[in-house]
């Protein structure tokens, strides 16, 4: 909590040095237990893997390491994303009732089909919709009559995560045998490692979600 603090007082300048005074003035409003006695210029030198210190003018100022900062927008985009899934399993499970494995609206978007998937995956919808999972995911991985690429999928299925379609996978197959297509599974856990490195465009996926992909593979 008090990264996110101190990245939010570094305005434009993600790397700008603040003073300690100012980041306790401002994190006594948002952290329970905080004072000027516990961030001290000592207790941020016990967390040398988040904050870096420097005195200038003879005043103590302290930044964010890099990873800290990576770590922050990191959980900054999952809370983000959470809502949205949140609005998405919603309607999902509005809509659910009225579809079928061979009649899918052509209209349906990736995150959707994400969260009817995930719908399916829970409670009594398991086994009153058969082979709908199966079209689902097969509508999910292609594009036409083409696979689409791991990264492609990735940023398609936002705000699902790879890892959390391979743990609605692994909950539907325990309660009902699906035909899944190997190419289709072998997509889905291919997105799901990549989401653990950096790309060009994006971070990493957070700790939990990786140990997520790692469980359900």
């Amino acid at each position: 909590q008090v990264e996110e603090v101190l990245l939010g007082l570094c305005g434009s300048d993600p790397g700008a040095y603040v003073l300690i005074g100012m980041v306790t003035q401002e994190a006594s409003k948002k952290v329970s237990g905080v004072s000027s006695e516990r961030l001290s210029k000592k207790w941020y030198e016990t967390y040398r893997l988040s904050f870096e210190l420097k005195k200038v003018c003879e005043e103590w100022r302290v930044r964010l390491v890099e990873k800290a900062r990576d770590r922050v927008n990191a959980r900054s985009q999952e809370r983000t994303a959470e809502g949205q899934r949140d609005r998405e399993l919603r309607v999902a499970a509005a809509v659910l009732p009225s579809l079928k494995p061979d009649s899918l609206p052509r209209t349906l978007r990736s995150p959707e089909m994400a969260a009817l998937l995930c719908v399916l995956s829970k409670g009594d919808a398991r086994n009153e919709k058969g082979s709908l999972a199966t079209a689902l995911l097969a509508r999910l991985c292609q594009n036409g009559s083409a696979m689409v690429a791991p990264k492609d999928f990735i940023s398609e299925c936002t705000p699902f995560s790879p890892a959390l379609l391979m743990k609605t996978i692994v909950a539907l197959e325990k309660h009902r045998k699906e035909r899944w297509p190997k190419e289709m599974l072998d997509l889905v856990m291919k997105a799901g490692a990549l989401d653990m490195h950096d790309q060009a465009t994006r971070k990493a996926a957070s700790l939990s979600t990786i140990a997520t992909a790692l469980w359900a593979a």
